[in-house]
């Protein structure tokens, strides 16, 4: 089943500008990893520091591949350092409409 990944990303003042091109960096590897339907993200248009980042995966199992690997390599470290919470993840089911 389709799953979708949202994430919420909070940076660091100082580092708007580098959350944003770290997130552009990362995303042509993520399009080309296995079970990657498509991945985009946005910035809050009043508050600049909130990211969203959605993502879509063939399956659930799919994107937990892919997050351990970004895990595995210190990608999510790295950002994490730039950010003034933890990444907040929810996985949801599509709903056929």
């Amino acid at each position: 089943m389709v799953c979708t990944v949202v994430l919420n990303l909070k940076a660091q003042a100082k580092h708007i500008d580098d959350v944003r091109e770290r997130l552009k960096m990362l995303f042509p590897v993520t399009r080309a990893f296995s079970g990657c339907i498509d991945i985009y993200a946005s910035q809050d248009m009043d508050e600049p520091q909130n990211f969203a980042v959605i993502e879509t995966w063939e399956s659930r199992e799919d994107y937990k591949c892919y997050l351990d690997w970004r895990v595995e390599r210190g990608d999510i470290g790295i950002m994490e350092e730039m950010l003034e919470d933890e990444i907040y993840l929810r996985l949801f089911d599509r709903i056929p409409v």
